[in-house]
């Protein structure tokens, strides 16, 4: 079994509890000439909320009270800014400073090379998956991209401009951010802060399948895994749990696996709904409401689990990460998946302010 394919998301927003809205203000000006600027995107990462400055450079979000996260202000041409929403208020004026791009030389050329086509295709797998709904989401520019490679590998991406994806799948239109992307050897490192925007459905049929595709795609998520985990509900939901102590009994067939509970995995954090969890070695999750997509053997070189149940692992690269009471990771660069996680990708994510109807009075 090749449990070693494995994805780390370098990001760490929270999204807390609902209460009453927030009105979000503020003015972004170049920071040289003293001028607004309009057009910025101005968006909470990783959700739907989000906006663009007008011509005198005010915005104005409307917000959950008590939301945990990122304020992130983008435009192309200038360095982005982020902003935590715990260390309100905002400055007056936001500054955004103008941004030197060293261009290469140019070469126009009738179609783009066959090597960029050969990284775009692999970047694609890597980046949005191999599942299903991957094969429905799309990137619409995808020339914005540029990419350096190794003979062992090694591959690494950036992005002059924010990507634009289309995921037909699941009902959204992402605006991609991106930071960095860096793959090598068995494990894919990417960061940015999408901002989703729900499609326009053409039919109720439509809509229907969306609403679907959405909860099925929450059902069995790491997201779906932590909230059961905070709220001990991990059998109700689905999950069970182990701890594999090394890397070695993890690749056995039949390696060594101990039980694991609730109150030896998480703990009150500082913060007033936020958990600290930490274990040693691997924690190995299994979902049982929902068998395996047919493309995730051949992806993993192994065979079907038994009963076609989706099986997860996770890895800590520091001693505790935080989350919050609605599974939401606070820093997940410290946090690695593997197994069935890893193979969903971003195609599968959602936004943070998603919430299912049956849990968002719960």
């Amino acid at each position: 079994m090749r449990t070693a394919c494995m994805l780390v998301l370098l990001y760490g927003l929270a999204w807390g509890a609902q209460a009453q809205p927030l009105l979000l203000r503020g003015t972004i000006a170049d920071s040289l000439a003293r001028q607004p600027l309009a057009g910025v995107h101005a968006f909470l990462a990783r959700t739907t909320i989000g906006t663009v400055t007008d011509s005198a450079g005010h915005f104005h979000l409307v917000i959950p009270e008590g939301t945990r996260g990122i304020l992130c202000l983008s435009l192309v041409g200038y360095a982005s800014r982020r902003f935590s929403l715990e260390h309100l208020p905002l400055p007056d004026t936001i500054f955004l400073a103008p941004r030197i791009l060293t261009l290469p030389t140019v070469i126009v050329e009738d179609s783009p090379p066959r090597r960029w086509k050969k990284h775009l295709k692999r970047f694609e797998k890597l980046f949005l998956g191999e599942t299903a709904t991957a094969r429905q989401t799309h990137i619409l520019n995808p020339y914005v991209l540029s990419f350096t490679s190794t003979w062992w590998g090694k591959l690494e991406a950036e992005a002059r401009e924010p990507l634009i994806i289309e995921n037909r799948a699941l009902g959204y239109r992402i605006r991609y951010f991106l930071t960095s992307f860096r793959h090598e050897g068995t494990t894919t490192w990417y960061d940015g802060e999408p901002l989703f925007e729900p499609l326009h459905p053409s039919s109720p049929q439509e809509a229907r399948r969306w609403e679907e595709a959405r909860e099925k795609a929450y059902r069995g998520s790491l997201r779906h895994f932590l909230r059961a985990l905070v709220a001990d509900r991990l059998e109700e939901e689905g999950f069970s749990i182990l701890i594999c102590p090394t890397r070695e009994e993890l690749q056995r067939a039949h390696g060594a696996r101990f039980l694991a509970s609730r109150k030896h995995l998480l703990e009150p954090a500082d913060s007033a709904g936020l958990y600290s969890l930490h274990f040693r070695g691997y924690l190995e999750i299994t979902y049982w409401q929902e068998p395996e997509e047919e493309a995730y053997p051949s992806w993993t070189g192994s065979f079907r689990s038994p009963g076609g149940t989706q099986r997860s692992w996770l890895k800590l690269s520091c001693p505790a990460v935080t989350i919050t009471a609605t599974g939401l990771v606070r820093d997940g660069a410290c946090l690695t998946q593997m197994g069935y996680w890893a193979f969903e990708r971003f195609a599968s994510a959602l936004p943070e302010d998603y919430r299912l109807p049956a849990l968002a009075t719960r």
